[in-house]
């Protein structure tokens, strides 16, 4: 790289040719990640990152949203990291990481947004991803009392069961 040591906002200006004018989308995310480790709040950069995020492309915005998190916890911006969480989510095949972030979105939901039933939901996304998982299970169990859902709780369950029955 011959740009060691360019500030960050000259590194968000090549961003925005790269992405913009040249469509070399991979080098925009590489300069606008130096343009962060220069200054972990540019907000040029979040700014493009942003674009980003909304674009069209759901690599793009897996990318973007990866990039964001850590800015958005910074400054306890809890929608935004939950949509950074979901378009990461949105990708991710590997099922570790998918368990990885389905958990912390579930954690998201419950700690800092406080919406149990979208906490249980999460959950239950969980519990397809891996039915044998008793911790699964009782997460689930004890999110229902949370938000005193045992009727959708139910209804997750009689899902899981029904598609585990067509299947076998």
């Amino acid at each position: 790289d011959g740009g060691v040591g360019l500030p960050a906002d000259l590194r968000v200006k090549i961003a925005i040719v790269c992405h913009r004018s040249t469509g070399d989308v991979s080098r925009a995310f590489d300069e606008l990640g130096e343009a962060l480790g220069v200054d972990t709040g540019h907000q040029g950069a979040i700014t493009e990152l942003e674009t980003l995020l909304a674009s069209g492309d759901a690599e793009n915005r897996a990318r973007a949203g990866e990039m964001l998190e850590d800015v958005y916890l910074r400054r306890a911006d809890w929608a935004r990291v939950k949509v950074a969480l979901d378009a990461r989510l949105a990708v991710t095949q590997d099922p570790g990481d998918r368990r990885e972030l389905l958990q912390r979105l579930a954690t998201l939901h419950e700690e800092q947004l406080e919406d149990f039933r979208a906490a249980l939901d999460t959950v239950a996304l969980l519990l397809h991803e891996d039915l044998s998982d008793e911790g699964v299970w009782h997460e689930l169990e004890r999110l229902a009392k949370v938000a005193s859902a045992s009727q959708r709780l139910a209804e997750i369950y009689a899902t899981e069961l029904d598609a585990l029955a067509s299947d076998d």
